[in-house]
């Protein structure tokens, strides 16, 4: 399920920060909607700490 509210977060002057975009089309549609900011698998799939440091560290 995605929901998201733009106007309400502009208006609190609040970051808007999607969860679990997982394909082009769906990042697409939220930079449409003004979501700058994402995360999820279409980036990078669940790391470990070793994971963490070693995406880092690239």
């Amino acid at each position: 399920m995605l929901l998201v509210f733009p106007v309400s977060a502009e208006y609190l002057n609040l970051d808007i920060i999607a969860e679990s975009i997982e394909t082009p089309v769906q990042k697409e549609i939220l930079q449409s909607l003004g979501c700058e900011a994402g995360q999820g698998y279409l980036f990078s799939p669940l790391l470990n700490w070793a994971g963490i440091t070693t995406f880092l560290s690239s």
